[in-house]
């Protein structure tokens, strides 16, 4: 007899009994995976329902239940990572990045004591005249023994492991902290985009945390952008609409990340106190030969400026994909192009210079951005 119970949130844990374990299991994953594959419409809006799986077995992958659970849970990241919609079981391979993962989780938890992060900024640039008009805080982790670790590789461990809020918390204070510093060394100033998680999203204290920095460093709300994905922006429209509603009261100004990889609608966006769509870059890397990056890219532009927002265009990486941006009207671009992220002594020469940064230098390496 099977066992199954929800686990929490999305997630269901299955307990399969038997000697043959191991045969059935495979085809009730594929027969799950088939029965969740389907479309549904709510409030007009159409949702496609999908189901990841990861298998553990007992006792070769484990003895324990807390085991077999933690090592399914990685499993089935796997299946997410893969594409989703489809199994994964534990691995050799899957136990000892669990392993790494693990260590990452524990040195996480030190960091912000040891005062291991540090934000660096990558402007921001008008298309047509290259002047600095913003700036986009991403964070870097100085990790005392495998020295800069990518933000892509610690930052979904900290969401998982509840660390984000306290991350986030600190990256928004610390932005704050360098707008007055910049102020006070007699800088001109131009909004800063802090990217803001999913999970973030879901506690409301995230308005009180921004209010209470506006309020510590006396600075105008105009100054902060916050940036949501497409996809945290629609998975519980009544509580975003509260959240996004109460964020643009205070004054700051709300974006959309990565447009155009999540699962939004017009009547998602519309619904929402957005003033800026960033188009993901993987849309704009394909520009302007790849038919399907230049109309995606054109027409998000064009729905954004139909609905009164701004557009940025990130990943910029070549002239010719600025030419085509440009002539597509697109408002703001961030790339390699223009400038990698940069310390913020770096940033308060170009606010000093009162202009944004030419085409990057001979010495600048231009490829995929961290």
């Amino acid at each position: 007899e099977d066992t199954v119970g929800r686990w929490g949130g999305d997630e269901f844990v299955i307990l399969l009994a038997g000697e043959d374990v191991l045969d059935h299991c495979q085809p009730i994953a594929r027969k799950l995976i088939e029965e969740v594959d389907q479309t549904i419409v709510v409030a007009n809006a159409s949702y496609h329902l999908g189901a990841s799986i990861g298998i553990a077995m007992a006792p070769a992958d484990g003895d324990t239940a807390e085991e077999l659970i933690r090592l399914a849970d990685l499993a089935m990241y796997r299946a997410k990572v893969a594409g989703g919609d489809c199994f994964a079981f534990v691995s050799p391979e899957l136990n000892r990045s669990s392993s790494e993962r693990l260590a990452i989780e524990v040195d996480l938890r030190q960091a912000l004591r040891r005062n291991e992060f540090e934000i660096h900024y990558q402007p921001q640039v008008a298309i047509g005249t290259h002047r600095l008009t913003g700036l986009e805080a991403l964070i870097r982790w100085n990790h005392p023994r495998l020295g800069l670790v990518p933000p892509d590789r610690f930052i979904p461990i900290a969401e998982e492991s509840s660390l984000i809020n306290e991350i986030g918390s600190w990256v928004v204070n610390e932005v704050g902290r360098q707008i007055q510093a910049w102020r006070a060394a007699g800088a001109p100033l131009v909004p800063v985009a802090v990217n803001v998680s999913a999970r973030q999203c879901q506690d409301l204290a995230l308005v009180d945390i921004i209010r209470q920095t506006l309020e510590r460093y006396d600075i105008p709300a105009s100054q902060i952008e916050i940036e949501i994905t497409e996809t945290a922006a629609v998975q519980n429209m009544e509580h975003m609409t509260r959240l996004l509603g109460e964020l643009s009261a205070l004054g700051v100004k709300l974006a959309i990340d990565d447009f155009g990889t999540g699962y939004s609608s017009l009547a998602h966006l519309k619904c929402l106190p957005i003033s800026v769509l960033k188009i993901d870059k993987s849309f704009v890397g394909g520009t302007p030969d790849n038919h399907e990056d230049r109309s995606i890219s054109r027409a998000t532009i064009a729905l954004a400026h139909s609905l009164g927002m701004k557009v940025v265009a990130e990943g910029v990486e070549s002239e010719p994909q600025r030419a085509f941006l440009d002539t597509e009207n697109c408002d703001i671009a961030q790339g390699f192009l223009f400038s990698r992220p940069v310390t913020a002594a770096a940033i308060l020469d170009l606010l000093l210079q009162g202009q944004g940064p030419a085409v990057a230098s001979p010495d600048v390496e231009v490829g995929t951005e961290p």
